[in-house]
């Protein structure tokens, strides 16, 4: 406490003590506020306080976002699905003249290499009519959306239109996928001709009505197969497969042709 913070109280003459951080001049022995003053204090910006765990993520978030695009990465992810499994060679094609048109063109690019490399695939399988799952190359719900998202990506540039599959490519799929005998071929052939030409299914899924269609001609054969290898092979839930079921199995135009 320096010379100016001390004063005599006026009325007793006692010391008086100057409080720096109230602003206040008091009274040493009876404690009396003899003087006070206003103290201006400038505003401190309050910085919002981030975890370093957090900051750190969002960099490696940022970081693998820019490592992903880069074509390298693509490549191998790409080798590497076609190495795992044994895919047709019409595919296989395909896939290696997608890159080349995502690689020139930037399509998709921030996204991850993995994903990009399972969507070069899946639109190769598309573009050369062969029948696929989806499930077969997303793992999560989570990835499929992002698979679909990069999909929609590439088919916005190809000059190309996709094409569409047809009910008779899902079925021939899901049979030799659950080698399915001859004879419940057939009939699910024909049961699922009847279901199109009488709209019974209309609007739904044709996978699911494609599955829907060999799983009843398998029963009807005697064939063992359940509800859930046919649902897991199509790619589709038990219930979409019940219901689909539960439509076709009484149905009058149905019955009589069968």
């Amino acid at each position: 406490m320096g010379a100016d913070d001390s004063f005599f109280c006026v009325g007793d003459v006692h010391e008086v003590v100057f409080d720096q951080e109230r602003g206040e001049t008091i009274c040493s022995k009876c404690g009396l506020v003899v003087e006070e003053r206003r103290i201006e204090t400038e505003a401190v910006p309050v910085r919002k306080y981030v975890p370093v765990g957090k900051r750190v993520s969002a960099c490696r978030t940022a970081v693998s976002r820019l490592r992903g695009s880069n074509p390298r990465s693509i490549r191998g992810n790409l080798r590497k699905l076609l190495e795992k499994k044994c895919h047709p060679l019409q595919v296989q094609g395909r896939a290696v003249e997608l890159f080349k048109l995502v690689h020139s063109g930037g399509i998709v690019s921030g996204h991850d290499a993995s994903i990009v490399a399972k969507t070069l695939l899946y639109t190769a399988y598309r573009l050369s009519h062969v029948p696929v799952a989806l499930s077969e190359f997303a793992a999560s719900p989570e990835e499929r959306k992002r698979i679909l998202r990069c999909y929609k990506k590439i088919c916005a540039r190809l000059e190309s239109r996709v094409p569409k599959l047809e009910y008779g490519d899902y079925l021939s799929f899901l049979a030799k996928k659950r080698k399915v005998d001859k004879e419940a071929g057939v009939l699910a052939v024909r049961i699922l001709s009847l279901v199109v030409e009488n709209r019974l299914l209309g609007g739904a899924n044709p996978v699911g009505v494609a599955a829907t269609a060999l799983y009843f001609a398998c029963a009807l054969k005697g064939q063992r197969m359940t509800q859930k290898d046919v649902a897991v092979a199509a790619g589709v839930s038990e219930v979409t497969i019940r219901m689909n079921l539960r439509v076709i199995r009484n149905h009058p135009k149905l019955q009589h042709c069968l």
